[in-house]
């Protein structure tokens, strides 16, 4: 009879554990009562992220894009597109452009995709077209230069998702979704004859905080030309420390850029070369018998403590 009535009091209370499930009372019911799905428009491609001075006519900004909402994709309309222009050229004038309104995107321009089963397509805006809604012209474009674009999702139901202040929609690279694009601003050229194949390298100032040498001294290089890009391995410190490391400079719109380099340091710190101030090159490609760069070693200085020092390398055509 104990038994019995141990049994009967077991199920009562599972029917009470039951029934309280059942109507609602758990707090993440509570939470879940207040969540609206949202929707995405991810980043699947970032095929052309540049605008091309040299060739504004064919420069065109291209990014795949993908939609996702809650509902199989029943709640797009469309999204809008806006531009602006960052002008970040140090030369006295500002063309910098606040945000205006370029097009508007329909659903029918993602179509579903067979394979993924999800709106895709690729969104492609001209330069041209840009630069018309900003009220530019190409001479007014330098490198370094940002054409900013940003993207309003609208919903069937009336709701819109952009990038804003609070932050764009969260969830680790999957859903990749920002919103607004930058586009740099470059002079793209093929020309890898230009300041290519074997050079003499020669420090004309600039003495190391250490010993009081030259980092680079006197020497032989051969320089490497990928599109605007320019490489080359030397010896840093050849009268000590003989280190071998690597340089990359990127020539962008008539200046040279100290993009990358190896250097020694103190403790965990690593000393880094910049290019500071810019040195300008011959944008007709014609003149690269004697080129010098400005060069800024130890920036920062690797925990060293030295602080950095400006040094000129002079490149010499052999």
């Amino acid at each position: 009879m104990k038994n019995i009535f141990k049994y009967i009091s077991i199920l009562t209370m599972s029917l009470v554990l039951f029934q309280s499930c059942e109507e609602g009372d758990k707090p993440v019911d509570q939470v879940f009562e207040n969540v609206t799905r949202g929707a995405t428009l991810r980043t699947m491609n970032l095929i052309n992220g540049t605008v091309n001075v040299f060739d504004l006519e064919n420069s065109v900004f291209e990014v795949e894009l993908e939609y996702r909402d809650g509902e199989e994709g029943a709640l797009f309309s469309s999204y809008d597109v806006y531009v602006s222009f960052i002008d970040n050229t140090d030369d006295g004038v500002d063309n910098s452009v606040p945000e205006v309104f370029l097009r508007n995107v329909p659903s029918s321009e993602l179509p579903i995709n067979p394979e993924y089963g999800f709106p895709r397509g690729v969104l492609q805006l001209p330069a041209t077209e840009s630069l018309a809604a900003l009220g530019l012209s190409g001479d007014q474009l330098n490198g370094g230069d940002v054409v900013f674009y940003r993207l309003v999702l609208k919903l069937t139901d009336g709701r819109e998702f952009t990038n804003n202040a609070s932050g764009n929609v969260t969830g680790g690279s999957f859903f990749r979704s920002p919103f607004a694009y930058a586009a740099s601003v470059v002079c793209l050229f093929d020309e890898p004859d230009f300041f290519s194949g074997t050079y003499l390298i020669e420090q004309l100032s600039g003495t190391d905080p250490f010993y009081g040498e030259q980092t680079f001294g006197t020497q032989v290089v051969e320089i490497a030309a990928d599109g605007i890009n320019r490489s080359f391995d030397f010896i840093f410190y050849p009268s000590s420390f003989q280190t071998p490391y690597s340089m990359s400079l990127d020539l962008i719109c008539g200046n040279i850029f100290v993009t990358g380099t190896g250097g020694l340091g103190c403790g965990s710190g690593i000393g880094q070369a910049t290019g500071t101030p810019i040195s300008p090159f011959d944008l007709n490609f014609e003149d690269d018998d004697v080129i010098e760069i400005n060069v800024e070693d130890f920036n920062p200085d690797g925990d060293c403590g030295t602080g950095s020092y400006q040094m000129t390398l002079r490149f010499t055509k052999q």
